[in-house]
């Protein structure tokens, strides 16, 4: 594959997030066949990576703010969620891939670690706009 030529975003996965910008910038800046169909396809390619990598940097580090006690308002305006329901809907189906992820050594928190954020999330709901529990 050419480095700046991913047709999947599988493919763009296979570099860091810092790689996935760059690339995506030098293909962006570039005159590459005019920004042809194929260097539109590598674009889209490299945008989703940088959104999948940073939609897991994320929840890994919200994960483990929560479990080091970090008043959960304050995990939200970091990540800009509106309330603890809309952190939960992109929480659990990270925190579902995580426990594979895990299981083959490749996953950054414990399925008990995460079950413990969804138990924490779930039981401290935080009404919209009120900043009170529920």
């Amino acid at each position: 594959m050419d480095q700046l030529l991913p047709t999947t975003r599988s493919q763009a996965l296979q570099y860091t997030l810092n790689a996935q910008v760059q690339n995506w910038r030098k293909l962006v800046l570039s005159r590459l066949a005019a920004r042809d169909v194929n260097g539109r396809l590598a674009e889209l390619a490299w945008m989703s990576a940088i959104t999948f990598t940073a939609y897991d940097s994320q929840m890994a580090s919200a994960g483990r703010l929560l479990l080091h006690d970090m008043p959960i308002p304050q995990v939200l305006g970091a990540l800009g969620a509106r309330d603890v329901p809309s952190l939960l809907a992109l929480w659990r189906p990270w925190a579902a891939h995580q426990s594979e992820l895990f299981r083959l050594g490749r996953g950054v928190l414990s399925p008990q670690d995460a079950d413990h954020v969804t138990a924490l999330l779930t039981t401290n709901n935080i009404r919209p706009h009120s900043g009170e529990i529920a």
